[in-house]
């Protein structure tokens, strides 16, 4: 489970990864979760609900090359990209649900300037 914040904009709110395992905190509960199993499941989550959405024989094969791909990044990795997402996600909820459209665009220009998994998932996988 993630601590929820408020809705932020600021790219300094989303911190690099090696500032997020500076604080402590961050490097524990890492440690809890992949200590639990739970950074491996999310891989085979993360397939599974890649091919339930897949429509089409092109869709499949992008999910069986970004699963083969996720096989490769490192627990730390995996686990930094899917709580930034997960921050940023939330963060445009909120903007979205008190109705401030300035502070969702500043967090989507955030997410868009990442190279965060989605974008490299894409880059590996688009000529295969």
């Amino acid at each position: 489970t993630f601590c929820l914040f408020p809705a932020i904009t600021y790219a300094s709110d989303y911190p690099s990864q090696s500032d997020f395992y500076k604080s402590s905190e961050n490097l524990e509960k890492y440690n809890q979760l992949k200590d639990a199993g739970m950074v491996s499941k999310q891989r085979q989550m993360y397939s599974k609900g890649c091919m339930s959405g897949a429509k089409t024989d092109a869709d499949k094969k992008q999910c069986e090359c970004a699963s083969e791909y996720i096989k490769t990044i490192s627990d730390k990795d995996l686990y930094y990209e899917s709580y930034i997402s997960y921050k940023i996600f939330q963060d445009m909820v909120a903007a979205k649900n008190n109705g401030d459209e300035a502070k969702e665009a500043e967090i989507v220009n955030v997410k868009n300037s990442r190279n965060g998994l989605e974008k490299k998932i894409l880059a590996h996988c688009s000529n295969k």
